[in-house]
């Protein structure tokens, strides 16, 4: 019989986890980057158009999109996260960020403000609110540092996405324009390799916006990629308030601790029942 301890501690480890995913650095799980590859003659640089798009985020002030995640079966099984999830963002910077996830397994929901973090879940109607002073830029670190997750598509919403991601990218190289996307653009189609995994990126000719991302991880599924990301709805001048940023708590809601990384793994090791732990440790994610 499940209890109410377990419930609620199996809660806490969801909305502790929500974010875990893009895997988190799934496509960027590379270290110090090299050089952009060289482009052959009269080709686009890969780097440029890296930058451009980096830029046209950056320099957007309030902003909102749409995308829908997929991640390969066997990592979803493993990480115990939905399959596939469609996530809605609404940025304001420099420290405001509203998302919220939709899966098989309910509804979740991110509120930052640049003074609190909020993770709702939905379906238990349950939430953890904790203090977090930071900017945009700032809040993947300290989320990774002391609860273990990142923010989802955190990539793209700090002020300059070319940074991170030229970090984490050993290589940088052009591979052509290819219609993607839903309905369909022309994208110039970008490869960035790393150590741990290969990421591909589809970005408008247009607009110089993302439309598609994947990432293939090294020793991952033998077959096809292991996560794929498609942006719909960019919208570079959203109407935002104070209040989009604000949570307030639904009738009849729990709050509950948010568990952080030391704690977690504390758990898991005081705790030698196999169907428990994965119980306690199953996540859901934005």
């Amino acid at each position: 019989m499940q209890t109410k301890e377990t419930t609620t501690m199996k809660t806490t480890t969801t909305i502790a986890a929500v974010g875990i995913t893009l895997l988190a650095a799934a496509m960027s799980a590379a270290i110090a980057a090299d050089t952009a590859q060289p482009a052959a003659a009269g080709q686009p640089n890969a780097d440029a158009i890296l930058k451009a798009m980096s830029d046209k985020l950056g320099n957007a002030q309030h902003f909102s999109f749409k995308a829908t995640r997929e991640i390969a079966a066997a990592l979803a099984e493993a990480h115990v996260l939905p399959a596939k999830c469609d996530i809605e963002v609404t940025v304001q910077r420099p420290n405001n960020v509203f998302a919220t996830s939709t899966s098989k397994d309910g509804e979740r929901r991110l509120y930052f403000n640049g003074k609190d973090l909020t993770m709702f879940d939905g379906k238990n109607n349950m939430y953890s609110t904790v203090p977090m002073k930071s900017s945009l830029d700032g809040l993947p670190t300290q989320l990774a540092e002391k609860y273990g997750f990142v923010p989802p598509l955190a990539e793209f919403v700090m002020s300059n996405p070319y940074k991170d991601m030229k970090f984490r990218a050993k290589t940088i190289s052009y591979a052509g324009t290819e219609m993607a996307g839903n309905p369909p653009v022309d994208c110039h189609h970008l490869k960035l390799a790393g150590k741990l995994a290969d990421a591909e990126l589809w970005i408008g000719v247009n607009d110089s916006l993302p439309i598609k991302m994947t990432a293939k991880l090294k020793g991952g599924t033998r077959a096809g990629t292991d996560l794929n990301i498609e942006f719909t709805r960019w919208n570079l001048d959203a109407p935002v308030t104070d209040q989009t940023f604000v949570f307030t708590p639904p009738a009849d809601s729990h709050r509950i601790p948010m568990v952080t990384s030391a704690e977690a793994q504390a758990t898991k090791k005081s705790d030698h029942s196999t169907s428990k732990r994965k119980a306690i440790q199953k996540v859901t994610t934005l």
